[in-house]
């Protein structure tokens, strides 16, 4: 939550953070509208991209990364977890599947 509501401009026209575990995605995000979303199985949280160029593209890759706590840089290069990282993913696999 808390990269959601540092995400996208400071001036923005949208909630930062918009909970879609009531009306669920469609229901909460206008028509058309660009949006960064992430899931769990209690629902979710979605962010309205205003200025999809400004907007960075490994935005989500960044949040996995620090949830796992690993260092985004090497998850980019590398592609994914390795040894002691993989039972970090495990861990949060089980976290979010409760």
């Amino acid at each position: 939550k808390q990269a959601l509501d540092q995400a996208d401009e400071e001036w923005s026209v949208h909630k930062k953070v918009i909970d879609t575990s009531q009306k669920g995605l469609r229901r909460s995000i206008p028509d058309n509208m660009p949006y960064f979303f992430i899931e769990w199985s209690r629902g979710g949280m979605a962010h309205i991209i205003e200025d999809a160029e400004q907007f960075p593209h490994d935005f989500g890759s960044d949040i996995v990364a620090g949830m796992i706590g690993v260092d985004p840089v090497r998850v980019k290069k590398q592609g994914g977890a390795k040894g002691a990282e993989q039972a970090r993913v495990a861990e949060l696999k089980g976290l979010l599947r409760e």
